[in-house]
């Protein structure tokens, strides 16, 4: 008498990320993977079959420079950090961490109050009337920052008038720098 042998066979198909455990084995590659719980003496057999797709995540870090301040995924950044890290999925459905490299560069601010006769040229330009007037340019930082100085004011010919320097304290400088006064005539 021939006793027949049973199957009792499984198949599974699985897509995971970077890993999977089947059966207490951890596979991380793609593949075709069997595994066999047959009885010993049994006529059965038990074989499942896995059908494996590893997808894989990924990790990156994205590098900015910036001027005073970075918003990076709702989170604003003032200084210069390595740490923050943002997950996301990528194409294949995986977590990935995305690291930011964040440099800040700090603009600074100078303001200087000058008094002059009749005129007074700032940069280029020439101004005639009292007011504010700024001047953007790039520090050493190559960050945009104002630098503001105060118009002219009249003065009476044949006659002297001091110039006003206020003291500016850019924000990379401890201590303010104080100009020494000067004398301009009036003609």
């Amino acid at each position: 008498m021939t006793i027949p042998t049973l199957t009792n066979d499984t198949a599974y198909t699985i897509t995971a990320c970077d890993q999977y455990t089947w059966n207490g084995q951890t596979y991380t590659a793609t593949g075709t993977y069997t595994y066999d719980h047959s009885q010993p003496g049994s006529s059965c057999t038990n074989v499942d079959t896995l059908y494996l797709t590893i997808n894989n995540s990924n990790s990156g870090t994205e590098v900015q420079t910036v001027c005073d301040t970075y918003t990076w995924h709702g989170i604003t950044y003032t200084a210069t950090t390595n740490t923050p890290t943002y997950i996301e999925q990528n194409s294949a459905g995986c977590d990935s961490v995305v690291t930011l490299n964040l440099t800040i560069n700090y603009s600074s601010h100078n303001s200087y109050t000058q008094n002059a006769c009749d005129s007074y040229t700032w940069h280029g330009q020439t101004y005639t009337s009292t007011g504010v007037y700024t001047h953007d340019y790039t520090n050493t930082a190559f960050t945009m920052t104002p630098h503001t100085p105060s118009p002219p004011v009249t003065c009476t010919p044949g006659t002297g008038r001091p110039i006003q320097r206020q003291a500016h304290t850019p924000t990379t400088t401890a201590s303010p720098v104080l100009p020494a006064p000067m004398l301009i005539p009036c003609t």
